[in-house]
């Protein structure tokens, strides 16, 4: 791994651990047991270590819901992937990290805006648009307000201050998404609650049970 590699993981960790405030670039260079100058050369402010810090999450996130879309068997199975990596990507950033970027690192921020309303937001629509086409989804959706709606929706599941919702955010989603399904859906839906959906889920994706017995 070159040095700027280096430089960029240990800032996001530190970012991570103790929220991008607290840490100065003496503080990154001190951990690594380089000098500040050394940072410099290869980044030239903490605003593009932070920069490099959202850029990092936003490339994870792609990366795993291109390589759902390759895999997903149903839209009901993608959905429920797709919202389990933007919840990964809202809780890397959050709840302080976004507050310091908003106020503090507005390119960065912007970055981040722009995949939620870009790219999640056109892949849970083109998600909806499969999910009706195969009659698990109602014909009559508002592609616009629902996707709004379940990206929103992900704020409060992670709040630390709401422990009944961030404690149940599994079953929160599950109400979130039953009101979008056909008869059909449902029917499948009910199918991925039981050990057998939930073995396939875990054996593809080794991920926790989305929703318990």
């Amino acid at each position: 791994m070159d040095i700027s590699q280096k430089i960029a993981d240990k800032a996001h960790d530190l970012f991570i651990m103790y929220g991008i405030r607290s840490i100065s670039m003496d503080k990154i260079a001190s951990s690594l047991g380089i000098s500040k100058k050394t940072i410099y050369h290869f980044f030239s402010s903490k605003d593009t270590l932070v920069t490099a810090l959202v850029e990092k999450e936003i490339a994870i996130n792609i990366k795993r819901c291109e390589s759902l879309k390759a895999k997903s068997s149903d839209a009901i199975f993608e959905l429920f992937f797709i919202m389990i990596y933007a919840r990964n990507f809202y809780k890397a950033l959050y709840p302080a990290l976004l507050h310091d970027l908003e106020n503090n690192h507005p390119d960065a921020f912007k970055k981040f805006t722009s995949h939620k309303n870009g790219y999640l937001t056109n892949i849970i629509k083109a998600n909806m648009a499969c999910g009706v086409k195969t009659d698990l989804y109602q014909d009559d959706l508002n592609f616009d307000i629902i996707t709004g709606f379940l990206l929103e929706s992900l704020t409060a599941m992670l709040n630390p201050n709401l422990p009944h919702i961030t404690n149940n955010w599994e079953l929160l989603f599950g109400y979130l998404i039953q009101g979008m399904l056909t008869t059909k859906g449902s029917s499948l839906l009910n199918k991925y609650k039981h050990q057998q959906g939930r073995v396939l889920l875990l054996d593809q994706y080794k991920m926790d049970p989305f929703w318990d017995d």
